[in-house]
């Protein structure tokens, strides 16, 4: 085990004290997490205009116990920066939108991740043609469908998730499509303007959205191929396709965001048959929209036999790091969970949330596997079916309409898998975080 070393984050702690020197006002939500749907004042329909903006993100984050491998578990105190600064250029039938980015890492012993840390690069390039409600996006661009179960930007990642590709996006009022042919970009961690189209993996497919009055109904297919695709039980070329639907929205009390999916392809000769269903139901006693008791159960389908010519392995395609603590530890793959917590906004500025994990495996033949969906663990190194216990909590201000801050903690607790694996130690990952944006 690896101790916590001392944070050295002075950079960090005069941010925050020039935070609180602020004061409080009303939270304003007109920043976007996709900055290219940002709105400017100064900006009409269909005449001309020039909107600029940015962001910096100062992070400091430490894990104690983290697993690495082999057995091993590890630590670091780091220091991660972000910065975005972009030019949106809107004229009638055209536009233009650019985005420049740099990530800076200090502190990993291991080295910086790609994910970390990349100098000067264009995050986001890209010309919209066409008229408002129909129009074709040529060039890179940031991705998000739905809740991000499957298509995410990952912006708790320094270098967020961008695509190079074509969109074609429709918007009929109560109806919006978007069909898409991408390919996932490569960070280059040591050239400048040298990021790469990856040609190894690429979607394609089609995704709306529907208001259908009581809730909304999201339906997609999305095909998906990967010449280097890692399973417990087989590698190679993967070539699978997901059908799925989505139902959210409110009434009263209650809030849902519930999606189910079937997977289908093959990877290196043999048939993918797999499968995930997901639910996401909050409570807010006595109409208080201040608070809610949330539920999330999952499951998502594993491999029941890594000797036949079927994987039933389902796969997250490119979800969110932190899909189920900001550990980042476990990803969406052969597992079922019970997820509850509660949130709680106690003011126009001020949020916080608690929440509780129980993970299992699913299929006790198959492994357990990271976010990025490469196995942690073989499925016959136990027969534990029970993972871990993951402990998250986090408090959110937001300090004006361009500062917020933010402290999460997170604790994981091995179970009896992780235990027969290697990693018995606690778990611990903690984090906070100054963030600015603007407009102009």
């Amino acid at each position: 085990m690896k101790p916590l070393r001392r944070p050295r984050c002075y950079t960090l702690a005069a941010l925050s004290a020039l935070t609180v020197l602020h004061g409080n006002v009303t939270y304003s939500a007109e920043y976007q997490k996709l900055r290219y749907e940002d709105q400017y004042a100064q900006c009409e329909p269909e005449k001309a205009c020039l909107g600029l903006g940015g962001e910096g993100r100062w992070r400091y984050e430490g894990t104690n116990n983290i697993p690495a491998g082999n057995g091993q578990q590890t630590g670091d105190a780091v220091f991660l920066q972000r910065y975005l600064l972009h030019a949106d250029y809107r004229r009638e039938h055209l536009r233009a939108f650019a985005q420049l980015r740099s990530g800076i890492a200090s502190g990993r012993s291991v080295g910086a991740a790609p994910v970390d840390e990349g100098k000067l690069e264009i995050q986001q390039g890209f010309l919209d043609l066409g008229r408002a409600d129909t129009f074709l996006r040529l060039g890179r661009a940031e991705v998000s469908l739905g809740s991000e179960r499957l298509v995410a930007v990952a912006d708790g990642l320094t270098i967020r998730r961008r695509f190079d590709g074509a969109q074609v996006l429709i918007n009929r009022g109560k109806h919006q499509s978007t069909i898409f042919g991408l390919h996932p970009v490569n960070n280059d961690l040591e050239g400048r303007f040298s990021d790469s189209t990856d040609q190894n993996r690429g979607m394609w497919g089609l995704y709306t959205v529907s208001d259908l009055g009581l809730t909304s109904l999201d339906s997609y297919y999305i095909g998906f191929s990967n010449d280097n695709a890692v399973f417990d039980s087989v590698q190679g070329h993967e070539t699978r396709h997901s059908l799925g639907a989505r139902m959210h929205g409110n009434r009263g009390s209650w809030r849902w965001n519930w999606e189910a999916l079937v997977q289908w392809g093959d990877i290196d000769g043999q048939d993918i048959r797999a499968w995930t269903f997901a639910t996401d139901t909050v409570y807010s006693p006595g109409g208080n929209a201040n608070l809610g008791l949330i539920v999330n159960t999952n499951v998502a389908s594993g491999d029941r036999d890594p000797n036949d010519d079927t994987l039933e392995t389902f796969n997250p395609l490119f979800p969110r790091g932190n899909y189920f603590s900001n550990i980042g530890l476990l990803g969406p793959q052969n597992f079922a969970n019970i997820h509850p917590g509660i949130e709680w906004t106690p003011g126009p500025v001020w949020s916080a949330a608690l929440s509780i994990d129980f993970f299992w495996r699913l299929e006790n033949t198959d492994g357990v596997y990271t976010p990025p969906g490469f196995p942690l663990g073989s499925g016959n190194a136990s027969d534990a079916r029970y993972v871990a216990t993951l402990y998250s909590g986090s408090v959110r201000w937001q300090i004006n309409r361009n500062w917020h801050w933010e402290a999460v903690y997170s604790i994981g607790n091995p179970g009896p898998y992780l235990e027969d694996i290697g990693y018995q130690d606690l778990i611990h990952y903690g984090e906070l975080t100054i963030g600015y944006r603007f407009k102009y």
